[in-house]
């Protein structure tokens, strides 16, 4: 399924929220680093990624996947890491760049915060990953459900997919909706 989805375009905004989360490895009692990548106004998870580090190398890769995805965008809304400022600009030469966004300000990184509130409901009942391996394969699983599956109640249930113009026509069941166009596009 995941396969599919990524041939997919969303129709994005010009204005991406990014932030990253800490999750739990089994693996020494040790966190890595969830980054996710969020749409303003379609609520579409471009682009999430684990890594161990939070400096700009890991930064710029969650923005390299994320032009996979979609259009540079215009903003790029981001907290006060240091990491960010020059991946940005590394990655986007033209996007704005609105850094040290908080909670309480004009400029808040709350639409990927609230992101990050779902997918910790999921992540504390694992308890931990064994590795940056099935962490990142879990992210990404949750992406697609995210996207795809959810529905989303900002959009009237609606999944951030459908707000991003991807027309699917899945049935009540959408996972196997889902998996039959993937199968479907596959066999052909």
């Amino acid at each position: 399924m995941n396969s599919y989805v990524e041939t997919l375009n969303p129709k994005v905004s010009g204005m991406w929220h990014t932030d990253e989360q800490m999750v739990k490895l089994k693996e020494k009692d040790k966190w890595a680093y969830c980054w996710n990548v969020i749409d303003a106004e379609t609520r579409f998870l471009v682009a999430n990624n684990i890594t161990e580090g939070r400096a700009i190398g890991e930064a710029r890769e969650v923005f390299q996947k994320s032009k996979e995805v979609a259009d540079n965008p215009d903003i790029i809304v981001t907290d006060g890491l240091h990491s960010y400022k020059k991946a940005i600009r590394k990655e986007f030469r033209e996007t704005e760049h609105i850094g040290r966004a908080g909670l309480m300000k004009k400029e808040n990184n709350n639409k990927v915060e609230r992101f990050h509130n779902t997918f910790r409901e999921r992540d504390k009942v694992i308890r931990g990953f064994q590795n940056p391996d099935t962490a990142q394969d879990w992210a990404t699983a949750f992406r697609l459900y995210y996207n795809f599956i959810r529905p989303h109640s900002t959009f009237n249930g609606l999944t951030p997919s459908q707000v991003a113009g991807i027309k699917l026509n899945l049935p009540n069941n959408r996972w196997e909706g889902l998996l039959r166009k993937s199968l479907e596009t596959r066999l052909k």
